[in-house]
């Protein structure tokens, strides 16, 4: 309502599974864009909009580019899966390395933008968001039932009032002072539990203005469809144990 018909809009939902009740056309010139890779092992991503088509002298169908990252997905999707099955500090290593190699050669190109693969598109189709939503959401909700009881004056949560209606379905965020961090980071995984920070600061000039003890402090647990509620109450006792 702020804009005229003539602005442009792009609303940025790479962190969101976006559903048909959640894009509706605000005006003609209202885009919604989102990311595959956010919640999946594809590639690729949408821009949603009724009328809105790629010209074919606009983007390139098959590349280096596009190869590349397919066979950097392949692999960290193939070293997960084997992190999740043998249960591997030095697996997991590896397989954040190529999660960086891919996550810095994603969008950084001088050719045309790449069109995705039909078949990333169409398995994306497939997948039931309305049931992926409901678990990871009574997944966030039993990490704030647990850790909401944690004594230690040293690691805090955000109230479940606030993250409930956040939309954030993908991570269970906790803040931990900075002089147990170190602690509790080797504690989890000794038990296999692999919380990590979301950015490097320092990597990131634009988020300098920061409140960077605050940020630091943040650790986030996965939150995705392998994730149960048996697994939330183990990482609850472990972090406890501090």
């Amino acid at each position: 309502r702020y804009c005229d018909g003539g602005t442009i809009v792009i609303e940025d939902s790479a962190h969101k599974i976006l559903s048909d009740e959640e894009t509706p056309p605000v005006h003609n010139n209202y885009y919604y864009i989102d990311s595959i890779r956010k919640h999946c092992s594809l590639l690729g991503s949408h821009v949603i909009h009724p009328d809105f088509h790629y010209e074919r002298n606009d983007v390139e169908f098959l590349n280096w580019h596009k190869f590349e990252c397919i066979m950097m997905s392949f692999v960290y999707s193939t070293l997960v899966l084997l992190v999740h099955i043998f249960r591997s500090k030095s697996l997991l290593m590896m397989s954040l390395k190529y999660f960086e190699l891919l996550n810095t050669s994603i969008g950084n190109l001088e050719q045309k933008p790449t069109m995705g693969c039909v078949s990333s598109f169409f398995l994306y189709g497939l997948l039931d968001f309305k049931r992926i939503k409901e678990h990871n959401k009574a997944i966030i909700d039993e990490f704030c039932t647990y850790f909401s009881q944690l004594k230690n004056k040293n690691i805090r949560v955000l109230p479940q009032h606030h993250l409930s209606p956040s939309g954030l379905l993908h991570y269970f965020p906790i803040f931990v002072e900075e002089p147990i961090q170190s602690q509790l980071l080797q504690l989890l995984e000794n038990h296999n539990i692999f919380p990590w920070h979301l950015w490097d600061i320092e990597a990131s000039p634009y988020l300098s203005k920061l409140n960077t003890k605050l940020y630091t402090s943040l650790l986030v647990f996965p939150v995705h469809w392998h994730i149960t509620k048996k697994d939330v109450e183990y990482i609850y006792k472990m972090t406890q144990g501090l």
